[in-house]
């Protein structure tokens, strides 16, 4: 079974495993290129898939819920089983993504509170739980699929949320009613603030959304830091829940202790039916709005087409870095432990 290890790794069955992850939105592409898209991602060298579950686009008006035909998650997990990837589930009920709302129904927004410590609009959440979460349940390594970690919320520290422990807390309680059994996870954005991310609550373990330049100098001692005074006294595995799409970049994490690599958005895909949202990030502070539209492509290796780049090339190099040094790499601890 799945469980966190004191060296710093993630077990299958008893055998280490560096998770080498890409995004992959089912709702942003057919489900006739589901399984080969799979597999050309499998072929590359990667392991895992990250996938969000946008709430409004399974909730198509108050109380009418939809999950056949290209919403069939059970099927897409299904096949992520048969094609050995690994799966890391991310029902928010806030998913950002770029995507309309950032998954959360526009008639939810009817409370003022929302993303805070609000009984209305908690009761919705778990209008949406109660059809996410049996799913992934069905779908935990050992049961029958392959998911090994659960994302609650996302990003939250970028959200003016006033009580995040209190949020936090009601969304782990409401999450511990379905019997899950894979560690929950936060992911911590560009701040780096723990606290604001997770709440600081019991069984919630932080990730790290890892985006800094490809030149920054200090990045070794920055990831040392964070593994040192917050995750190894907790025996935590460094998990970056997104990152940067070179397989350069990548390597500096590995040799820092980074067990779950997830570069985000390596597999380019495709917005239909204006689902596609405004962000709030930019390249430069004179523009702090960006649109997406159809083409949701950051510069993936694996294009929309089935194309793939030279990154494809280096990701198998990096898989067979891996497979040449097993253990040594994925079980090893990153920095002495006095």
């Amino acid at each position: 079974p799945y469980r966190r290890q004191r060296q710093m790794c993630i077990r299958d069955s008893g055998k280490a495993e560096i998770l080498l992850c890409s995004s992959f939105f089912y709702f942003r592409m057919p489900s006739e290129y589901w399984r080969l898209r799979m597999r050309q991602l499998k072929q590359s060298g990667y392991n895992a898939i990250d996938v969000y579950f946008p709430w409004n686009y399974h909730e198509t008006s108050p109380g009418i819920w939809d999950f056949s035909g290209e919403k069939d998650v059970s099927r897409f997990l299904t096949m992520a089983r048969e094609e050995n990837l690994y799966v890391v589930a991310r029902p928010g009920p806030y998913i950002c993504s770029e995507w309309d709302g950032g998954g959360i129904p526009a008639w939810v927004h009817r409370y003022d509170e929302v993303r805070q410590f609000d009984p209305g609009y908690l009761s919705m959440v778990k209008e949406w739980m109660d059809r996410v979460l049996p799913i992934i349940h069905r779908f935990e390594l050992g049961q029958e699929g392959s998911i090994v970690l659960l994302q609650l919320e996302n990003e939250l520290d970028l959200f003016p949320c006033r009580h995040a422990h209190r949020y936090m807390e009601a969304i782990r309680d409401i999450t511990d009613t379905y019997g899950i059994e894979i560690p929950y996870v936060a992911c911590v954005a560009g701040k780096g603030d723990v606290d604001a991310a997770t709440g600081s609550v019991e069984r919630i373990v932080p990730t790290f959304n890892i985006y800094p330049p490809f030149s920054e100098p200090s990045i070794e001692e920055k990831m040392e830091i964070i593994q040192k005074r917050i995750l190894m006294p907790k025996g935590m595995p460094l998990l970056a829940t997104e990152t940067e799409r070179e397989h350069n970049f990548m390597r500096r994490e590995l040799a820092s202790g980074v067990r779950l690599i997830s570069p985000y958005c390596q597999m380019a895909t495709t917005n239909f039916d204006c689902r596609n949202g405004i962000s709030s990030w930019s390249s430069t502070p004179e523009k702090r709005i960006v649109y997406i539209s159809n083409d949701y492509d950051m510069n993936a290796m694996l294009k929309a087409d089935g194309s793939v780049t030279k990154e494809y090339l280096e990701a198998r190099l990096l898989r067979n870095f891996f497979s040449t040094m097993g253990e040594k790499v994925s079980a090893g601890l990153p920095f002495q432990e006095h």
